[in-house]
């Protein structure tokens, strides 16, 4: 019998007996790791915050190391996968499923598996769903041909390259002056075609550009901060939200894994999160297995206590993570507090930057906005201003940590302080 028959003679006699203890199921967990499954979605006993953010879509699967697309093709008849989509561009591993209307999406996560990683035999998966960025109050237009992005190329990568997972990026904006994305010069065979400077996960292609204007700013405070300290760099735009900043756990995860693949990425800026505890986002993000690179998240803007009710991946701790909050600073410097609508945790959110009164330019008229997202694009700055080529995330993060200020009345964060402007 060949291994995979092996597989699935255990992956069904596994199945049978987790239908027949499904309630024990249900309620257990990874220890302190809360397995929140399509029901509990939508549980009265479930946060407000969960149920209104989060709905499960589908299956995000991960696929063993080696398995060929004959057998991918046998895996996905033996679930009764309707439809499939390819990470394309990124990990061929990696796929989502989507099922006929009623079916039981939970009941298909358990015929996957957990997902925790460990075995290399196993099918893991979790659920797919959407996910929001912060509304930037102002519809954003500006023209973004492959040639306008093209003109904005580096000629050679100097410098940290920091990625960044978001909306994409309007190379046109006009805050850009001068060439600051990054010069792709090796072939990637998993794209259909050629990936220049970043990728588009929504549209899957090679102009990532940006309809909704979240990821032109974060990239905007990241790139004229370095400009500024005369720091070379070059940004890595990868798309995985759409024109009305919703982005899929599906995208995110593909986009997550194109960043982790490149070996010039020094830092990864993930300025979104979900409260939706994610085991594939989890694994890919862990280091043990996957290439390490500093991922700088933003805590999230629900004012709450993310020590009680997890944001993800900001609440992952990690040696390679650096969760940021965010601070509201006046003159004088004891004027220094936590913003009113950041998240906060104890062990949960390391430091805080700045977050608030960014100018962004819609379409037609310019206001300012505020958010964590904005305050991870500080400290990713800032992570980059402190990284020298080979240093290890962890030496990254701590000495960003070691530029911040303490203050008292940051003392609900790990840290209690916050980078200054």
């Amino acid at each position: 019998m060949s291994n995979y028959k092996k597989l699935y003679v255990m992956k069904f006699l596994k199945f049978l007996c987790l239908i027949l203890t499904s309630q024990l199921i249900l309620n257990c967990s990874h220890e302190g790791e809360p397995e929140i499954t399509s029901e509990e979605l939508n549980s009265p006993n479930t946060p407000l915050l969960q149920r209104s953010t989060t709905q499960a879509t589908g299956l995000i699967v991960y696929y063993p190391e080696g398995t060929t697309e004959a057998e991918k093709q046998i895996i996905r008849q033996e679930h009764d996968v309707e439809t499939y989509k390819k990470c394309e561009c990124a990990d061929p591993r990696l796929e989502r499923w989507g099922f006929s209307e009623g079916v039981d999406l939970n009941q298909k996560k358990i015929a996957v598996g957990t997902g925790d990683g460990d075995d290399d035999e196993d099918l893991n998966g979790d659920f797919d769903f959407i996910t929001k960025l912060e509304n930037m109050g102002a519809s954003f237009s500006v023209d973004g041909g492959l040639q306008d992005a093209l003109s904005m190329q580096v000629s050679t990568n100097d410098g940290p390259t920091i990625a960044v997972i978001d909306s994409g990026i309007a190379a046109t904006y006009v805050s850009f002056t001068q060439p600051f994305l990054y010069n792709n010069s090796s072939e990637n065979p998993n794209c259909k075609e050629e990936d220049y400077f970043g990728w588009d996960f929504v549209d899957n292609d090679n102009n990532p550009h940006d309809e909704y204007g979240h990821g032109t700013l974060v990239s905007e405070i990241i790139h004229t901060n370095l400009v500024s300290a005369g720091i070379d760099h070059q940004i890595m735009p990868i798309r995985a939200f759409d024109a009305d900043g919703q982005g899929d756990m599906f995208n995110i995860l593909c986009a997550l894994r194109y960043a982790q693949q490149k070996e010039d990425v020094a830092i990864i800026n993930m300025s979104l999160g979900t409260y939706h505890w994610h085991e594939l986002l989890k694994m890919f993000l862990k280091g043990d297995e996957f290439p390490s690179k500093l991922v700088v998240t933003s805590a999230g803007n629900d004012s709450i206590d993310t020590d009680i009710e997890p944001h993800y991946p900001s609440s992952y701790a990690f040696d390679a993570i650096l969760s940021v909050a965010s601070s509201a600073i006046e003159t004088p410097i004891n004027q220094i507090s936590l913003s009113n609508f950041s998240n906060y945790g104890s062990q949960s959110v390391d430091i805080a930057a700045p977050g608030e009164q960014y100018l962004f330019y819609g379409s037609n008229i310019h206001t300012y906005v505020e958010g964590t997202s904005f305050s991870a694009a500080f400290a990713s700055y800032c992570a980059a201003r402190v990284y020298s080529h080979g240093q290890l995330p962890s030496i990254t993060k701590q000495m960003v940590i070691n530029e911040t200020i303490y203050n008292q009345n940051l003392n609900m964060i790990k840290h209690s302080s916050t980078l200054m402007p």
